[in-house]
Parts: structure tokens; C-alpha cells; sequence
């Protein structure tokens, strides 16, 4: 498992969302299940290096 993080941009108000996944494609799925398109800007993975993305 690993722990994502998401800075959700929403009208004029942000939400940090946490979740434990087991990949990036879960992790993703729950984002697009729940708030329907996202963004990612960039993440950092298990082994602490910084990705671009999407």
C-alpha cells in the first residue's frame, strides 16, 4: 500500500484528500469516481522520487 496525496481545486475552495491504494490506478479511480476529472500536477512515489504526470 501506499499513501496518495491530492490538492483538489474546486470553485473557489481547496481540499487535501489522503488514501492509503495500492497504485497509482487506484488511487486514480477513486479520485475520478469521486469528483468526476482531476489533474495531477506531479507526485512523489513510494521511493520518494518526484514524477511528473497527466
Amino acid at each position: 500500500m501506499f499513501q496518495f496525496t491530492a490538492l483538489i481545486f474546486a470553485d473557489n475552495k481547496q481540499q487535501l484528500i489522503s488514501k492509503a491504494a495500492p497504485s497509482r490506478d487506484d488511487f486514480e479511480h477513486f479520485l475520478v469516481q469521486r469528483f468526476g476529472i482531476y489533474v495531477c500536477l506531479w507526485h512523489v512515489c513510494g521511493d520518494g522520487r518526484e514524477h511528473g504526470h497527466r
